[in-house]
């Protein structure tokens, strides 16, 4: 179901286009473009990740009008860095992503109902926790290291999603996330 602050927080992501669509122009070279990408994908994750969460609860719920809103206005947050990524706000983007994924899916696994999907939440969960290493290590470094470990980092939150993010104590009849 689709509500005025879903389409409102659809806005805010139209917004990061923008943003990323200025970031390919001002480096329009096969490094900048694989940048954006990285970007691009971390940005579409966390939209992902939200969209879901207000198709699997009910979007007109308090607690996740909330949730949907502190995400909106940090991804426009987050957006505002956007074309200094590589360069000067690597760690506001990375911190800014982490705080997003982790953040919204601890939320979920505290606030929400649903022992299916509380289970599938810790599992999400971890796999964010191991994936914001490579995030804020890549934000902390310059130059192709920073591209090299977000491309990893990328490359985890999609992987794992594939595969319905596997643990030890992962159960087969989890309901699935939003995956790749």
């Amino acid at each position: 179901m689709r509500t005025f602050l879903s389409l409102f927080f659809d806005l805010a992501y139209i917004y990061a286009l923008i943003r990323l669509s200025a970031t390919l122009l001002e480096h329009l070279t096969w490094l900048g473009a694989l940048q954006t990408l990285i970007l691009m994908l971390g940005m579409w994750w966390i939209w992902a990740f939200t969209a879901w969460a207000t198709d699997k609860y009910d979007p007109k719920l308090p607690k996740v009008l909330a949730l949907v809103i502190v995400t909106m206005f940090a991804s426009l947050i987050m957006s505002t860095a956007l074309p200094a990524a590589f360069t000067t706000h690597g760690l506001l983007f990375a911190i800014g992503y982490v705080t997003l994924q982790v953040g919204r899916t601890f939320y979920v696994l505290l606030a929400l109902p649903g022992g299916g999907l509380r289970r599938h939440a810790a599992r999400v969960l971890f796999w964010f926790a191991v994936s914001a290493v490579l995030w804020i290590a890549g934000g902390a470094v310059h130059g192709t290291s920073r591209t090299g470990l977000w491309a990893l980092a990328v490359a985890l939150d999609y992987g794992v999603a594939r595969l319905n993010y596997p643990t030890q104590a992962s159960a087969p009849s989890s309901p699935p996330g939003p995956s790749g």
